[in-house]
Formats: structure tokens, C-alpha cells, sequence
């Protein structure tokens, strides 16, 4: 008997190829374990799900048919019986596909020519630009504060999360183009979408436009649901909130719902990726306010090479910073190539498109949007700022967008017939360039763990320079089995004992996040055995410490480069993150933070919102707590709700799934977690904001 292997039940399953796949299983013989291997790896097959009837499908319906049989055969009719539940949450997710290209089409949008869709659509996300613009300035001005949450006031107390309507009209907008792209077979060879020639300035109607808007993110939601569904394990189930089916139309008989069954890695993954956008948002805002990027940054008025204190923008030097945090190493001196490029010149690339984006926007206003440049002149850009013609081409290759595309933010170039690039403009403004760099290098399967020693490194020296804190790797044989600590760590009565991983993260991918929990579950399993191997060969400390080690509690835990932490671990070992340790050790308190702008300089104002320490310095216990239970995530989850949003398909059917949608974050909502009076908050931010504004209207005085 020979093993079964994904390498061959993988493409049998993406040709769904059952003769092949009958073949290996001859081999290896059929018992459930290889049952449920088979089926998990079928229910995240690419092939599985086809949007449009074609020759897959086909193919497809044969190999579930072929299968359920084999299955009842060998292990009876349990087995056979979930291969015709998986038969029909694919008929049923299928179902929504084509409803949703129905509605489509019999609609007034439908009308429309596949480039006028797209046209219009473009049109809609470059003047919502303008607006989100014309709000945040407006918030400046009236309250002369910056906020680093993207989620601001207007004048009638509205909150609007100006990030995530230009993150969804930017969605829309891939969506758009995929769909028609897929029903107009827009695609080239290597799966780029290449678009034809069209009228951008679009003079549809609102109206027609918006429902082309909705059309995309219903589509966008429900393939997100599917994946999730498929991914993670789900169930597809009756809906049964008697409040919310009172409100649908009589005519809406079949209700389901996309129940995830344990939703707690989606929420911690979506935290993990939102701590890295606010992490980045806040950090910028601090070295403007204390460092000089502003001069160090040429923009692309002339040529700069890739160096040591020579950036584009501010947000590229920021993103350097950032970089070189996550790595444990200064970006510019790792030469390791990721997908054909350097992380630096990852970095300037990106860079170059945001400012060229920049200036076409200052220069043109909304006609400066989706600027078009020839593709020849646009490697000569790149080449002038530091990357080679070859590295200039590779890096417009892999961020034009095509099929295997997970946005408009990562591939913000679109190729065009003509042999022009269109770059979209809406995508770029505002991106976050660590971000997109780390979402891209995750799209391409580009793992970060090559940087792992770097940052054990980085982790060592750290601890090492703590008042009272002793810390080493050692790799240990004992047994004839080799041990290999990244850390262990000796603090007062305890000895810690990290892992270090630098995984980058899914960015909020299906299938990005169950590829990413099954490393965290293996990074679990690694730490165990390690754990274990502490308890059996108590030795192995006393090596490290001496009698030092003597009645010390071990803490073994995973600790992550990024910043992904799970309370109360997975499979019993606990998650912390680098990010979280480093804010443990900096400051006794947590606080919330209050920007003004001036003329000149950025001013923040702080109050103290908790203690982590409870003491004057920190201890051994206070960081285990936090371990187990850490700050940023239990703020995190309270701001954090599931909601219901259902879906209508067709006449008769609704499709329920769960979001997760952002709270507020507020003065009162901190409050809360911490169990604070909010009024002495509130107090302290009204005092300095009154000076503050006094100030800065003295100084307009004296400009007039």
C-alpha cells in the first residue's frame, strides 16, 4: 500500500479527474480518515464551484457522482451521504452565482455594454474619491484634530468609516471587472485581464450606476461566503430569526444561512489584520510628529536610487520603518528576493505608483484619477527610482491585475488593449504601502519565515537588554531527538520560552486564513513537543541557566512577528505577537490618543486609559497575563460584532451570512472595557483641545 499524497489528489481534484483519483485510492486503500482527507480537500478545490455553467461543471457533476458511489460502496451510507450534502451546497451556492447575473442583467445596468458597466463603475469610485476627500478635510478643519481611526463625524453627528466606503467602492470596482472580464473573456494567456478601449468619463445615471454597485458587492459578499464556508469548515442551515423573516416578502419561501460553526478564527484573523492597518496609521502619525521623513522625501520630481535614507514619499519611508520593525533588520541590507524582488524594491515600486498617482490627482483632480501611461514609459519611471528594467518589468507583472487578483489595492495597474496601463488612482491615495506589499507577497505564496533567525535574533537582544532578564537559543539533542529553542528566556521565577514566527498575514482571504490557522496549528504542535521535551529532560534548563533553572514555571509560548495573538491559545499553547511584548515593556499605561494639526507640526495628546503593569515596573506574572489574555485583542473584540446581512436571490430565495462589523471606538466605548469613568477622559481631551485651538488661532492671527 502506498500513502496518500496531495500531490496527486490535488490535480485530480482541479480536473476533477476521478479515474486518477480511483486510481491512487486503489493504492492506498479507503478507510474513513482518508474518506474525510479527501472530502476537506475537495470542498476547497478551485474547481469545485464554477460561476458560470461550462465543461467544468459538467465534468465536475460526474466526478460527484462517481464519488458518492465509490464512497457508499467502501464505507456505506453515512459516507455517501455527505458527498450529497456537499452536492447540494454546491448546487445551492451555484444557484447564487446565476441568480445574482440574472439580476444583472435584467437589470438597467445590464443594459449597458460590458465596457460601459466598467466605465461607469470607474467613474463612480474615482468621484467618490473627491467626496471621502472633501469629508476628511472638513473634519480637520471644523475640529482641527486628526484622527487616526478612519472613522470620522459630520456636521449631523453621522459616523462614516471614510476607509472602509473607499475599500468597498474600491472592491466593487475588481468586482466589476472580473465579472465582465470572465463573461467577455478579457483574459490573456497568463490570466491578466486586458481591457479594452472605453470612455471613462461616464454620464450614466446615479441611479443605473448604483445598481452596478450593488450587483458587485452582493456578488463580492456572497463569494466570500462561500469561500468561508468551504474553507472553514460550515454548515449551510435553515434561518430561523422569526424577527428578521418577518420582514422579507411574502414571495421569499427558502431561506438559508452559511453558519460557521466555530467563527472565532475569522474574527481573530480580521482583528490580527486591523491591528496591522491601525498600527501602521498610528505609527506614521508619530514619526511625522518627531522625525523629519517630510525632508528626506523627494517625490518623483527627480531621480533617486534605492539607499539608505533616500525615499519617494513619506508613507514610503514610514513603510521602511515599518518593514524593517517586522523583519527584525533593516530592509535595505536583505538581499533575499521574494517573487523575484528584493522587500526594498517591493517597496519603492509601490511607492512610485502611489506618488505618480499623487501628483496625476493634485494635477487633474478627478480626471487625474485613472491616469493612462505607456507601459515602455512607465518602466522607465520605475527604472529611474532604482529598479533595474528587469526588476521594473517583474514588478508591473505581478501587480497588474488578472484572475488570480485579491484586489485593486494589492495589482492597482490595469492592462489595456492599446498596450497602455491604466492606474487606479482610488486604490492608491490612501493605501497603506505595508499593507499592500505584505497582502502581495501572501497572494503569492511568498512566505517571510526566511527572515525567522533575524528575528529570534532581534527577539534575544531585546530581552537581553531588560533589567533582570536572561535569554538564549539552544539546540539540544537528547534521546536521539534534536530540540531547537528559538528563545528561552529567565525573568525572576519564571522562564519563558518563545517560538518565533514571522508567517505573513491572510489579509482576510478565505483561503489565506485557513491556510494560515493550519500553520498556527503546526506552530502549536512544534511548541508542544518542544514544551513537552522541557518536562522530560528538566536537564536541558539547567544546561541553559544552571541552578538558576531550579523551580522555575515554564511559559511556553508562540510569538509572532506580526501581530496575531490568541487568547487562550489554540491547542493549548498560547499566541502573543512581538508588537504586544515590545508595548508590555515601553509603558505602564495604555492610552488613548488625541491628534492636532498645525501648521507646522502634528501635536498629540495622551491620557491614561489602564494600568498593565499594576505596579512600578513590570513583572513575570503581569506577562503572562497579558500573554494569555492580551490588551489589544480584548479591545479589539469588544469593538467587534456578528451581524446578519442577507442576500436576496431570484423570487424566491434569501441567503443569510454573518459579518463582522466594526463598533466605534469612542471615549465611553474604552471606557467600558477598562470599567473607567468616562468624564475624567472626557475632561482632559476637552482642556487640552481649548488650548490647543487657542493656540492655533493665535497663530492664524499672526500669519494675517
Amino acid at each position: 500500500m502506498t500513502e496518500l499524497t496531495f500531490k496527486i489528489v490535488g490535480p485530480a481534484l482541479d480536473k476533477m479527474d476521478w479515474d486518477s483519483l480511483q486510481s491512487h485510492l486503489a493504492n492506498v486503500g479507503y478507510n474513513e480518515e482518508i474518506h474525510n482527507k479527501i472530502l476537506g480537500w475537495l470542498r476547497r478545490a478551485r474547481s469545485l464551484i464554477q460561476t458560470r455553467p461550462n465543461k467544468m461543471s459538467l465534468k465536475r457533476d460526474d466526478f460527484l457522482t462517481n464519488f458518492e458511489a465509490y464512497a457508499k460502496t467502501e464505507l456505506g451510507n453515512d459516507a455517501a451521504t455527505e458527498v450529497t450534502n456537499l452536492r447540494h451546497d454546491v448546487g445551492f451556492i451555484e444557484f447564487g452565482y446565476s441568480q445574482i447575473l440574472e439580476d444583472r442583467q435584467n437589470s438597467p445596468f445590464g443594459e449597458l455594454s460590458a465596457t460601459e458597466r466598467v466605465a461607469a463603475i470607474i467613474s463612480a469610485a474615482c468621484r467618490s474619491v473627491i467626496d471621502l476627500n472633501s469629508l476628511r478635510d472638513e473634519h480637520v478643519e471644523r475640529t482641527g484634530a486628526v484622527s487616526t481611526s478612519p472613522v470620522l463625524e459630520n456636521e449631523l453627528g453621522q459616523r462614516i468609516d471614510l476607509d472602509g466606503v473607499n475599500a468597498a467602492m474600491v472592491e466593487s470596482t475588481g468586482m466589476t471587472l472580473l465579472i465582465e472580464a470572465y463573461g467577455e473573456n478579457w483574459f490573456n494567456q497568463s490570466g491578466k485581464l486586458i481591457l479594452p478601449e472605453f470612455d471613462l468619463n461616464s454620464d450614466e445615471q446615479v441611479q443605473v450606476i448604483e445598481i452596478g454597485l450593488l450587483n458587485a458587492m452582493v456578488w463580492r459578499r456572497w463569494k466570500r461566503a462561500e469561500e468561508l464556508h468551504r474553507f472553514l469548515d460550515g454548515d449551510l442551515v435553515p434561518f430561523h430569526d422569526e424577527q428578521i423573516l418577518s420582514s422579507l416578502p411574502p414571495n421569499v419561501t427558502k431561506i438559508m444561512a452559511f453558519d460557521q460553526n466555530d467563527a472565532t478564527i475569522e474574527l481573530l484573523d480580521e482583528i490580527a489584520n486591523d491591528r496591522v492597518k491601525h498600527g501602521m496609521t498610528q505609527n506614521f502619525f508619530e514619526m511625522k510628529q518627531q522625525t523629519n521623513i517630510a525632508r528626506l522625501s523627494t517625490g518623483l520630481s527627480k531621480p533617486i536610487g534605492i539607499g539608505k535614507g533616500k525615499f519617494v514619499s513619506e508613507a514610503e519611508s514610514h513603510a521602511a520603518v515599518a518593514l524593517s520593525s517586522t523583519m527584525s533588520a533593516p530592509i535595505i541590507d536583505d538581499l533575499d528576493e521574494y517573487a523575484g524582488l528584493r522587500l526594498i524594491e517591493w517597496l519603492r515600486g509601490y511607492a512610485v505608483l502611489q506618488q505618480f498617482a499623487i501628483d496625476q490627482f493634485e494635477a487633474s483632480a478627478v480626471d487625474g484619477l485613472m491616469p493612462s501611461i505607456q507601459k515602455r514609459d512607465l518602466i522607465e519611471l520605475l527604472s529611474s527610482f532604482g529598479l533595474i528594467k528587469d526588476k521594473a518589468e517583474a514588478f508591473l507583472e505581478r501587480t497588474s491585475f488578472g484572475k488570480s487578483s485579491r484586489d485593486l489595492f494589492d495589482h492597482p495597474l490595469i492592462e489595456t488593449g492599446s498596450g497602455s496601463i491604466l492606474v487606479f488612482g482610488p486604490a492608491l491615495l490612501h493605501g497603506n504601502l505595508t499593507g499592500m506589499l505584505l497582502s502581495t507577497l501572501s497572494n503569492l505564496k511568498e512566505d517571510l519565515q526566511k527572515k525567522g533567525h533575524a528575528f529570534e535574533a532581534h527577539i534575544i537582544d531585546y530581552l537581553n537588554g531588560l533589567e533582570g532578564v536572561t535569554a538564549e537559543t539552544r539546540k539540544v539533542k537528547r534521546d536521539g531527538e534534536e530540540y531547537d529553542y528559538d528563545v528561552l528566556a529567565l525573568w525572576d521565577d519564571y522562564i519563558f520560552h518563545f517560538e518565533c514566527k514571522t508567517h505573513g498575514l491572510s489579509g482576510g482571504t478565505p483561503q489565506r486564513i485557513f491556510r494560515f490557522h493550519q500553520e498556527a496549528r503546526k506552530d502549536a504542535k512544534q511548541t508542544r513537543r518542544l514544551a513537552d521535551a522541557l518536562v522530560k529532560h528538566p536537564d536541558i534548563l539547567e544546561v541553559v541557566f544552571g541552578k538558576a533553572a531550579e523551580g522555575k514555571k515554564v511559559i511556553s509560548c508562540v510569538l509572532n512577528a506580526l501581530p496575531y495573538a490568541v487568547p487562550g491559545g489554540i491547542d493549548g499553547i498560547p499566541f502573543y505577537d512581538a508588537s504586544a511584548l515590545g508595548r508590555f515593556f515601553e509603558d505602564r499605561y495604555l492610552h488613548i490618543k488625541t491628534w492636532h494639526r498645525g501648521a507646522q507640526v502634528d501635536v498629540m495628546h495622551r491620557v491614561g486609559i489602564t494600568d498593565l503593569w499594576l505596579a512600578e515596573k513590570p513583572s513575570p506574572e503581569r506577562l503572562v497575563d497579558e500573554i494569555n489574555d492580551p490588551v489589544q485583542v480584548k479591545i479589539d473584540l469588544a469593538h467587534k460584532d456578528a451581524e446578519p446581512l442577507g442576500l436576496i436571490l431570484g423570487d424566491e430565495t434569501a441567503a443569510f451570512i454573518a459579518e463582522f462589523v466594526s463598533k466605534p471606538m469612542t471615549d465611553q466605548s474604552m471606557a467600558d472595557v477598562f470599567g473607567v469613568d468616562v468624564n475624567s477622559i472626557r475632561e482632559q481631551q476637552a482642556e487640552v483641545t481649548l488650548a490647543y485651538q487657542e493656540l492655533r488661532r493665535l497663530h492664524l492671527e499672526s500669519e494675517d
